[in-house]
C-alpha cells in the first residue's frame, strides 16, 4: 500500500512540474520532511 500512495505521490508532483525521482520522494514521505524551495533569479 505505501508503494501505491508513493508513486501516487511522486506522479502528481511531476505533472505539477517537480523535478524530484521517485527516491528523493520516498525519502521526503518516509522522514516527514518538505523540500527547500530555491528562488527564480528575476535580475
Amino acid at each position: 500500500m505505501k508503494f501505491i500512495r508513493y508513486s501516487i505521490t511522486h506522479h502528481s508532483i511531476s505533472l505539477e512540474g517537480s523535478t524530484l525521482t521517485q527516491i528523493e520522494t520516498n525519502l521526503l514521505l518516509d522522514e516527514n520532511l518538505t523540500p527547500k524551495v530555491s528562488l527564480l533569479n528575476t535580475a
